[in-house]
């Protein structure tokens, strides 16, 4: 009898013990890999009248790690990682939107909707590998591309228009 409660109150300091050790690991990873992302709606210039203009969304929803500049259009990169960003773009009616995600001053993802005679929205993703202070953001890349201003068929705010960032890893 005595040998089995020796035996486990071993099992229960070695389990001690490695619960201490989890929750180690787990407050290191948690401090190492911090919460970021953003999500930013509405554009500041519907009109995009300039090749290459960063397309600004001045309504920030939430900025966690504080990445997204709404003055700029950019984000910036607090922490080197893997990230998931998106956009969703609707052109007003019977215009176009030609578009390209740039990271580093280079295209990783593009693509565009074209004189559209109802209400059509382009979505686009890019994952992609940062460093500390890289800069990702959303150009336009046509001069007569307008973005919808005053929301589908004028009942929804417009909402529509939006860029998202996460930290994946």
């Amino acid at each position: 009898m005595v040998k089995l409660r020796t035996d486990i109150q071993n099992d229960l300091d070695e389990l001690t013990q490695k619960k201490e050790d989890f929750d180690k690991h787990i407050n290191t990873t948690m401090t190492q890999h911090p919460t970021v992302l953003f999500r930013a709606r509405n554009v500041a210039d519907y009109t995009l009248s300039t090749t290459d203009q960063t397309i600004i969304f001045n309504e920030v929803l939430y900025n966690d790690g504080g990445g997204y500049n709404s003055a700029t259009g950019t984000f910036t990169a607090p922490v080197k990682g893997t990230y998931l960003f998106t956009i969703n773009l609707c052109p007003a009616r019977n215009k176009s939107i030609f578009y390209a995600i740039m990271v580093k001053e280079e295209v990783v993802a593009n693509g565009h909707t074209h004189v559209v005679s109802g209400f059509l929205c382009v979505s686009d993703d890019a994952i992609v590998q940062l460093d500390v202070n890289d800069v990702v953001y959303v150009n336009s890349m046509y001069t007569a591309d307008v973005l919808l201003e005053s929301g589908l068929l004028n009942s929804y705010p417009p909402k529509a228009n939006s860029f998202s960032g996460v930290l994946l890893h």
